[in-house]
């Protein structure tokens, strides 16, 4: 069953990462307190509570919290890290970084499952 609740984390990554993302338009990742990029961090809280709800409110809401926290610190590093080292988005090191990101959101899916599953 985890696998299950594992893959519906990560089409729920890819719609809230990739489809939605892109409608906010320009969030500002960079700037820590910023309510425009949190839009985009509590639609993964969101959207994983709305995955787990099967496992009971409780441990969804605790689950929805930890991503959306966990979103916002590996979002925010990678959008300082691009900022302050100026990386271009065509560089082979924006790409590795954006992979790293994208791998620490998967680990935040193994950790969700194992701790909540």
């Amino acid at each position: 069953m985890e696998i299950i609740y594992f893959f519906f984390l990560l089409v729920k990554h890819a719609l809230v990462d990739i489809g939605i993302q892109k409608c906010l338009g320009w969030l500002g990742k960079k700037y820590y307190w910023r309510m425009r990029p949190h839009l985009h961090y509590i639609g993964h809280g969101i959207g994983t509570i709305l995955v787990l709800l099967p496992i009971g409110i409780i441990p969804a809401i605790i689950a929805g919290i930890f991503d959306w926290g966990c979103h916002w610190q590996i979002d925010f590093t990678k959008a300082k890290i691009i900022d302050v080292l100026e990386i271009d988005q065509q560089s082979n090191t924006y790409w590795w970084l954006l992979t790293v990101d994208q791998l620490l959101h998967y680990t935040t899916y193994l950790i969700i499952i194992i701790f909540f599953i």
